[in-house]
Parts: C-alpha cells; structure tokens; sequence
C-alpha cells in the first residue's frame, strides 16, 4: 500500500516538459466544477473569478461590466470533456504537437531561416494551424536574429505586424525567414515570411501563408 501510494503520489505530479506540469489529480468534490479534461485543464476559472492571482482590482472592473449587462463567457474549448488542440487553450502536451524548428544565421546577409512545423496542438481553424502560432515563431525569429545581427543584444519588440495569406496545414513544414532590413545604433526593423517549401502562387513565388515587420528597440552599448 505503501509503494501504491508513493507511486501514485508521484504520477500526480509528473513533469511533462521544462515548463508545464500536469497533475492527475482524483475525482474533485461534488461541488466544485471539475476541469474540461486531465489532460488538458482549462484556462479558465471553474467558477467566476476563481483564480488564486485575482486582485481586487480584477473584481473592480469586472463588478463595472457586470453593472453594465456583462455577461461571462468561456471558450468551447474549456467546457467539460472537450479535447481540444487549439493554441491558446492547450495546456497540456507535448513537443511533437508544439512548433518544432530547424534554423541557421547567415551573417552575411543578417537573415534567419529554417523550417518550422506546427503540431496538432497549435490548430486554429479545423485541420490548420493558429495565427497566434505563426505570429509566435515570427517574433522569436525576428527577435533572435536582431539579437545575432547587434552584437548579442536582445531587443524589445515595439511593434509586431502580421498578414495572413493562405492557411497552414497542421504537421506541414514550412519555411520562415526573418531579415534584418534597417539596423541603427538603438532600433532595428525586421522583414519575416512563412511560406511553402513546396506550392507556388499564380505569380511562380512560394505561397506565403504570413508575413510581416516587426520594429525592435535596443538597449543602450
């Protein structure tokens, strides 16, 4: 009973990634809602402001809203017993169903590209992949490679511009890029794309599922 219990124990908490711990905890109480999942415990609250950060200050807006006709609203994907893969509501998972990349730094040309797949759990629209997961990968190429072309600086992203074109298939490699354009003493501009390895656009150029500009500030020598 003893080894049962230290086993169990420790499955409750098992470390799932660097970052992320799921806790297969037992059946809750009767009265209290329980998670839309164990693999997948939902962002939001099981009760109205439930959350074990929320400030006074939260209950001070949200008592403004709901005097004024507020009503609360969760996600379909946080309701109980619903799988989901979608970007923002996964909370549980694992690298082979995140974004996976391959990149390299062409200092002559002050360019990072590679290639990057995103997972089941990145999905937005049905089958393909989040815009907030292409943007995710935009910024952190775009910051890396300011960061490669200043000398090791990491720059503070002011402003991160995102066009969609077409969708990306969910576990389809693709090919990002991010191009340091305008580098000064203290701000930097970056071009980026997403785009095909494979298809080409009626113009005979890959199609482009995202593309954008993000502008850096750096921080002083």
């Amino acid at each position: 009973m003893v080894i049962l219990r230290t086993l169990r124990n420790f499955l409750f908490h098992c470390v799932v990634s660097g970052l992320l711990v799921v806790s297969l905890n037992p059946p809750l109480p009767n009265n209290i809602p329980s998670s839309p999942s164990l693999r997948n415990p939902s962002i939001a609250a099981p009760l109205p402001r439930g959350f074990h950060w929320w400030t006074n200050d939260c209950d001070g807006y949200l008592d403004t809203l709901d005097t004024n006709g507020g009503e609360r609203f969760v996600a379909f994907h946080d309701e109980e017993n619903y799988e989901t893969h979608n970007w923002l509501h996964v909370t549980a998972s694992k690298p082979d169903n995140r974004a996976q990349y391959e990149m390299r730094y062409v200092p002559d040309s002050l360019m990072m590209g590679g290639i990057v797949r995103f997972g089941q759990d990145c999905e937005g629209p049905d089958g393909h992949v989040h815009g907030g997961a292409m943007a995710t990968i935009a910024d952190a190429a775009a910051a890396t490679v300011v960061y490669k072309s200043s000398g090791g600086r990491w720059g503070l992203t002011t402003k991160m511009e995102c066009n969609y074109r077409a969708m990306l298939p969910l576990d389809c490699p693709a090919k990002v890029e991010a191009k340091v354009s305008n580098l000064k003493k203290r701000r930097a501009t970056v071009e980026w794309e997403i785009s095909s390895l494979t298809d080409i656009d009626k113009n005979g150029a890959p199609v482009r599922y995202s593309f954008g500009i993000a502008d850096f500030l750096l921080p002083r020598e």
